[in-house]
């Protein structure tokens, strides 16, 4: 597990959103992705 650190913790943030938000526009394509805002 990386360190808790406020860097690691808002990098891993990102890049988890950004991992989930690139599968959900996969998956639907043609929809806007909720939460986008």
């Amino acid at each position: 597990m990386p360190p808790r650190t406020p860097c690691e913790r808002r990098c891993h943030k990102e890049a988890v959103r950004e991992e989930q938000r690139s599968i959900q526009t996969s998956k639907d394509s043609r929809h806007l992705t909720p939460g986008d805002d």
